[in-house]
């Protein structure tokens, strides 16, 4: 049977190079990098050398790079790490964050923190005026999502960063969907962090990163060795942070211009078949479709589909088992609709006539709905 693999944002294969290049980390050259034998020396010069590749993908230094060992835990670190250190009860996100910023700052709630979220405003995005108003100096930091997971919908960092900037802030951008997909030069921007992940471009599970401008003050979330400066205690998951590094040298040559054209076909296709685009008229990430089918469970379409060999979600993996979509929500799409959500996220390899086998998979699916009703 044909596989089209089309939930990326959940995660992605790992190619055979970078198998190839990792087994031996895990096998004749398995060092711990704080080992001051030749193992543990050869291990930390190919840690080394992974955090300088990454760190030249946004523009930073090498050691304000923070290894975690998930987008989940980077993001936990930025919210957590920063309100705690900072001395001040005020911390602003999104309204569309992840779950992993989102709890975080449901978190420090409960520890007396105020959480303030950017509204969104239906066919503009977030609202920067409300930032702007909320926003002083007893806020201890700002985080926004540059690419929503659900939905694709990119954030203007840029402008983000400079009501930041403006009011000696510290922002937090979670750039685990856009990373090595969209061009990010943080220090030119004005981010001050930032968090990727590597099984989100083709790298090993284990594997992500927390960007700390250099003179932020933050602390660890938990206690242990002194690794990654102390910041991220455990030993350095080799294979996995190489593998990140070396995935990233691979999405480097993906022409995503060529991704998004093949997404746009995509939904003109699937708007012709009764789907519904959600923030059809938002800027969104070219990897991201979201669309709506009244009247459709979701889950049951997408149980059809991989019986097809077509793999796709509801939304979010980490939202999953939620009966409803605090993000939908929060964007405006009505409850009705939101019961036949879909959410189709492209990779480096997905090409036009991947889709177009998904639209006529679709398309059976909804005429076998039809037949029985």
């Amino acid at each position: 049977m044909k596989k089209i693999y089309l939930d990326n944002a959940s995660t992605t294969n790992v190619s055979k190079a970078i198998i190839a290049k990792i087994k031996p980390l895990l096998d004749l050259q398995f060092g711990n990098p704080s080992s001051k034998h030749f193992l543990g020396i050869e291990a930390k010069k190919e840690v080394d050398s992974a955090r300088k590749t990454l760190a030249e993908e946004i523009g930073v230094k090498p050691y304000e790079i923070i290894f975690t060992s998930s987008g989940t835990e980077a993001n936990a670190l930025a919210i957590l790490g920063v309100a705690r250190a900072s001395g001040k009860k005020r911390i602003i996100i999104s309204s569309i964050e992840h779950s992993s910023v989102y709890e975080n700052a449901k978190l420090l709630e409960k520890e007396g923190f105020e959480v303030i979220e950017i509204p969104f405003l239906e066919k503009k995005g977030l609202d920067l005026e409300f930032l702007k108003k909320n926003i002083d100096n007893k806020t201890a930091l700002v985080s926004v999502v540059h690419v929503n997971s659900d939905v694709g919908i990119v954030n203007d960092i840029r402008k983000i960063a400079k009501i930041c900037n403006d009011k000696k802030v510290p922002f937090h951008a979670d750039a685990l969907q856009s990373f090595g997909k969209m061009k990010i030069q943080a220090k030119n921007i004005g981010i001050d962090l930032l968090s990727a992940s590597g099984h989100k471009i083709g790298g090993p599970k284990g594997s992500a990163f927390l960007y700390v401008r250099e003179g932020i003050n933050i602390e660890p979330i938990f206690s242990g060795g002194k690794q990654e400066k102390g910041l991220f205690s455990g030993t350095q998951n080799v294979p996995s942070i190489v593998g990140f590094a070396e995935a990233l040298k691979e999405y480097r040559r993906v022409d995503w211009k060529n991704i998004g054209r093949v997404r746009d076909f995509a939904e003109i296709e699937l708007e012709k078949i009764g789907a519904k685009i959600t923030c059809k008229n938002i800027d969104r990430g070219q990897t991201h479709i979201h669309v709506c089918f009244p009247g459709i469970d979701s889950e049951q379409l997408v149980n059809y589909l991989s019986t097809k060999g077509i793999y796709v979600s509801t939304g979010s993996a980490c939202d999953s088992n939620k009966e409803d979509s605090r993000v939908l929500d929060k964007i405006g799409v009505e409850k009705s609709l939101q019961r036949g959500a879909l959410r189709i996220t492209l990779g480096k390899s997905t090409k036009k006539s991947d889709l177009t086998y998904l639209i006529v998979s679709v398309k059976n699916y909804l005429n076998r709905f039809k037949k029985r009703n």
